[in-house]
């Protein structure tokens, strides 16, 4: 049998065979190097049998024709073994122009040397990168370029070159439209703060004249109702109109001082504050303030007690006399709590107050904190504005939530920050 085989090797019919094959191989190298071949594969029994079957190659080479993205294999070192008709026209050439030519012939000098790492890369993994291809008339062309080694042949790799030029254009476009937009929102942010100014400059004016034409006939009748009490002594017919007139005097320099606070917000002077001491101190001044108002009140501030916050001890104490009095005002009468709680959260004191009283209706919640704006029968409505302005100058924020009927919850976020 061994004899018979060494036969059938060295037969002549096996031998013009093997010469045929040798021919043939000759001739598509030669053809390939004329560019007369559009791609270079090695000859075998399986292309053998789709040739012969129909063409499993040429339906292969329609649906790389119809890609959108180019497409090229390439050998290890870069040469163009074939190239679809997308890749042809981006680079604005003749297929057969730009195969046995290097990948890198086509490739900007800067990307010559990103391009071929990519190749070495591609043997093993698949990746990807941005380069810059240059077409016929040396335009340049970005291009992501994608890698992957042909699992029939490792020895073949596959490049798929997507046009970045419209994507490029749309992001410019984009860039354009930003600036565009943001120099717009700029002017139009300006004009707001100018307009806020020109504002504030008129509540100013009008404040020092409210503060000017009220405060010493607000004075008069404060020594004039102290010295009726003086007078009348024990008279409690009397004593009631004297406590009424007290309070309206309180009443009206509140009002005053609230809108001297709004037109004349300072800077912060900042410094180290006990805020645990603080929310205690200005607790003790709303009780005592309504005292004439049974408020049952619940405090969870243990969690602050060694906290410094680094903040203007004027404004903090400004914030929360105006949120816990806003609490004592909205709570009721009869059954009213109020709860005080403080924690630290991400570096922030938190401050939490909450109400029983009736609520704020959710059409109202967008405007509590504009100026002027209130629900109450009497106020300016700009003590939540001084105090989201001073809150703002501390980078903190202030929010509020409501429930109708449930109350109400203020939250107050300040950074604590450290005395330097």
């Amino acid at each position: 049998m061994k004899k018979n085989s060494a036969e059938n090797y060295h037969s002549p019919e096996k031998i013009d065979e093997l010469i045929k094959k040798l021919e043939e191989y000759e001739n598509t190298i030669r053809k390939f190097r004329n560019g007369k071949l559009e791609t270079l594969t090695a000859p075998g029994p399986s292309l053998d049998r789709e040739d012969k079957n129909g063409s499993t190659d040429h339906t292969y080479r329609i649906i790389l024709e119809t890609l959108n993205e180019g497409v090229a294999t390439v050998t290890p070192d870069g040469m163009v073994l074939f190239c679809n008709h997308c890749l042809a026209q981006m680079l604005d050439l003749p297929v057969e122009s730009i195969l046995g030519r290097s990948v890198t012939d086509f490739c900007t000098p800067a990307d010559r040397p990103v391009i071929t790492d990519l190749l070495r890369q591609g043997l093993n993994n698949k990746c990807k990168t941005e380069i810059v291809l240059r077409d016929a008339a040396a335009a340049t062309i970005p291009v992501q370029v994608s890698c992957n080694s042909l699992h029939l042949d490792s020895s073949v790799l596959c490049l798929v070159f997507m046009d970045l030029r419209a994507l490029k254009d749309a992001g410019l476009k984009l860039q354009q439209a930003n600036a565009k937009l943001e120099q717009k929102l700029g002017s139009l942010q300006d004009a707001a703060e100018l307009k806020k100014k020109e504002r504030l400059s008129e509540i100013g004016t009008l404040a020092a004249t409210v503060a000017h034409e009220l405060r010493n006939p607000l004075a008069v009748i404060g020594i004039i109702a102290y010295n009726l009490r003086r007078e009348t002594g024990n008279r409690p017919e009397l004593a009631k109109y004297i406590e009424d007139i007290e309070k309206k005097i309180n009443q009206s320099s509140q009002i005053i001082d609230n809108l001297l606070n709004y037109s004349r917000i300072k800077l912060p002077q900042f410094e180290d504050i006990p805020i645990y001491e603080l929310i205690n101190n200005c607790l003790v001044e709303t009780r005592e303030k309504f005292k004439d108002k049974a408020v049952q009140i619940s405090t969870d501030i243990s969690g602050l007690k060694k906290e410094m916050l680094w903040a203007d001890l004027f404004q903090i104490n400004q914030i929360l006399n105006n949120l816990f009095r806003n609490a004592w005002e909205a709570a009721p009468r009869d059954g009213g709590r109020v709860g005080v709680s403080g924690r630290m959260e991400e570096g922030n004191i938190i401050i939490q107050i909450e109400d029983n009283g009736h609520g704020i209706p959710p059409e109202h919640m967008e405007n509590v904190f504009k100026p002027f704006f209130t629900l109450k029968s009497k106020g300016t409505g700009l003590g939540l504005s001084v105090c989201r302005e001073m809150v703002h100058l501390h980078d903190g924020k202030i929010m509020l939530s409501s429930i109708p009927g449930e109350g109400t919850t203020a939250i107050l976020s300040l950074p604590k920050r450290s005395s330097p």
